[in-house]
């Protein structure tokens, strides 16, 4: 057993850019990382590849290993007993499935294991914004468990400033918070914007395309777009594009049976995602108010990538919003105001200089800011450092 190793916990997406770019930066620093992961496979784009030696894939039972939810609670309930058995020096949860880090964390303070907390989406503070957890007796208890773990964390990732602003809040010590925002996949950011393949492959050949991607949540709001949408339905050069799949994903698919601008496809396999992307002319991103701090939109740093400007709907304090109006790499737009989110569409279209300039900024700011193997390297040094 090497003196020095770290096991990581998060439920599915056994290939993200998280592991494939950390976990060799962490073996060169005598470090072996492992990642526990279902082997639930609830989308068939992914691909374990090459990582197959970095994996532990926990045992799912057949009739839940296609359903994402039942796959969770499974991985929720056989982790804990891992972690009280496990020869690793130290443990790094990732914040899905919810609150599992809670329970973690109880037993690697028992056991004298070192942790980190990667927050990704922050839990229980989820649950009781979006109204699912009633703020009683069980959210007090949840809320202090919470607290109680994040204090106690030898590291904490967060994905930006506002993130870091909240588990301040939470009384926190500001020297063990480390911002490491998300970044691409290696292929987004080397891809070849000419690519339209997409485009080709779907009829959008000739139209403005305005592109959502990534997961249509509840977190995410889409009744502006929407309602743009049905306004501009007269114009057959306009395209509003929607790739993904989650919780509101219905009402999308609803919308596109009325309006026949509105094109909805499911997610894209790894190897045609940076072509997807490279086929909107503006990208469509939105969080609802109230969360920002809980959760950060992680397809904004690839859109970044790809190299296309970005309209935001949400509230100007949070992180999304904060780098679109440091690097003028596109609009934010408050929630609900639908007459400024068209009139943001439509300016894009009237005027290829604004947005060739948007592009170009939007390319700046990753390569500058978000470049993978700089944040790579933060978020490796920022474990071994802990």
């Amino acid at each position: 057993m090497s003196q020095r190793s770290m096991l990581f916990v998060n439920t599915f997406e056994p290939v993200v850019p998280l592991y494939r770019d950390v976990f060799p930066l962490l073996a060169e620093n005598g470090m072996l990382p492992t990642a526990m992961v279902s082997s639930s496979q609830y989308r068939t784009a992914t691909d374990s590849g090459d990582m197959s030696e970095w994996m532990m894939r926990l045992w799912t039972p057949g009739f839940i290993r296609y359903r994402r939810r039942w796959a969770a609670a499974f991985y929720w309930l056989v982790a804990p007993v891992i972690f009280l058995f496990t020869r690793k020096r130290s443990i790094v949860f990732l914040t899905q499935p919810p609150l599992l880090y809670i329970v973690g964390s109880w037993i690697a303070r028992l056991r004298g294991i070192r942790y980190s907390i990667h927050v990704m989406d922050l839990y229980p503070d989820l649950l009781l914004r979006a109204g699912r957890l009633n703020n009683g007796l069980l959210a007090k208890a949840l809320d202090a468990a919470a607290r109680s773990a994040l204090t106690n964390a030898d590291r904490i990732i967060v994905l930006g400033r506002c993130m870091r602003e909240v588990i301040l809040d939470k009384g926190v010590d500001s020297g063990r918070i480390v911002i490491v925002e998300n970044w691409p996949e290696q292929s987004v950011a080397e891809a070849n914007s000419n690519e339209r393949e997409f485009r080709r492959q779907h009829d959008l050949d000739g139209k403005f395309v305005v592109m959502y991607s990534g997961n249509m949540g509840l977190f995410h709001s889409f009744d502006s777009i929407l309602r743009v949408a049905l306004r501009l339905r007269d114009r057959d050069d306009i395209a509003f594009v929607f790739v993904g799949q989650g919780a509101r994903k219905r009402e999308i698919v609803d919308a596109a049976r009325s309006v026949g601008n509105i094109y909805v496809f499911d997610h894209q396999p790894e190897d045609k995602f940076s072509d997807m992307l490279a086929s909107g002319d503006v990208h469509f991103v939105s969080l609802r108010a109230g969360y920002e701090g809980l959760i950060v939109p992680s397809k904004f740093y690839s859109i970044l990538a790809s190299g296309r400007p970005v309209i935001y709907e949400g509230k100007k304090k949070g992180e999304v919003a904060r780098v679109i109006d440091e690097e003028s790499c596109g609009v934010v737009i408050e929630p609900d105001s639908v007459d400024l989110l068209e009139k943001a569409i439509t300016n894009y279209i009237s005027s290829p200089s604004l947005r060739e300039s948007h592009a170009l900024r939007a390319r700046l700011a990753y390569e500058s800011r978000f470049e993978r193997t700089v944040l790579a390297s933060r978020y490796a040094h920022a474990l071994l450092d802990s």
